[in-house]
């Protein structure tokens, strides 16, 4: 466990995403209400479906035909196919990737609820379901993502 969280630890993209969750958590325990759980489940749920989306028609679609975007793909994703062990591509080049995603929906789900639950509550909610429930599902899909490529001891999880 120790080797595969050292290297959850290394990832930029992970370490660029951490601050968003940690206010996204303080926003939820700060601000607490039940009904602010169901918003990290939704996030979560709505992370899977993208994490799937992503990787099912971007990633294993139709490869581009120009050079640039062929190599972008290539770095971003295709290099982990060829070559599985290594840490350097397990998730790619753009480690403001996760980050631009996460505050776009962040802010798609602040509007969305701005118009019912004001400003404030709405500021909380859009944290809470993207940074909180949205990056937990991230880290818990790159932490099994990883387990699963390192030739390391597995436990029953693991296994």
């Amino acid at each position: 466990m120790a080797t595969v969280l050292a290297h959850l630890a290394r990832m930029r993209g992970l370490q660029v995403l951490m601050p968003y969750w940690v206010l996204g958590l303080v926003l939820l325990v700060w601000f607490f209400s039940p009904w602010l759980l169901l918003a990290v489940v939704y996030g979560m749920i709505l992370q899977f479906l993208f994490e799937y989306v992503l990787h099912r028609f971007a990633y294993h679609g139709e490869p581009p035909t120009d050079q640039s975007g062929f190599s972008k793909l290539y770095r971003t994703h295709r290099a982990h196919h060829e070559f599985p062990t290594d840490p350097r591509f397990f998730t790619g080049d753009a480690p403001w990737w996760g980050f631009r995603v996460a505050a776009l929906f962040a802010f798609v789900h602040f509007l969305a609820a701005l118009p019912f639950l004001g400003a404030g509550t709405a500021a909380v909610f859009a944290t809470s379901t993207i940074f909180v429930g949205g990056i937990s599902a991230f880290l818990f899909y790159e932490y099994c993502h990883t387990l699963a490529h390192l030739n390391v001891p597995k436990g029953p999880f693991g296994k």
